[in-house]
């Protein structure tokens, strides 16, 4: 079954499913499954931010405001990724409950 989600449905289910005092291990495997996901989504979020400046960059795009709001972008991107994973992995990439 394939489902489509966006970052922010996707945490707004775990933090629902992390109130359930007692899950079955298929939710446990559900939740699992989706922080993975979540972690994967911000990876790419930040790989496809990296690629677009490249892009711009390597073919003489000179506006230099325009290039430092996308430097900007980049690193807020970066810095929610960090604190999305943080939220649902430890620093070994182990999962972290809720």
């Amino acid at each position: 079954m394939i489902i489509e989600l966006n970052l922010a449905q996707s945490e707004e289910i775990l933090a629902v499913l992390s109130t359930i005092k007692k899950p079955s291990d298929n939710l446990k495997a559900s939740m699992s499954t989706i922080k993975k996901i979540v972690k994967l989504e911000t990876e790419v979020q930040v790989e496809e931010i990296e690629r677009f400046l490249k892009r711009v960059e390597d073919n003489g795009y000179k506006d230099a405001n325009m290039l430092a709001a996308f430097r900007q972008a980049k690193e807020s991107i970066k810095l929610e990724s960090v604190k999305t994973k943080d939220k649902y992995f430890d620093g070994l990439g182990n999962e972290r409950l809720l």
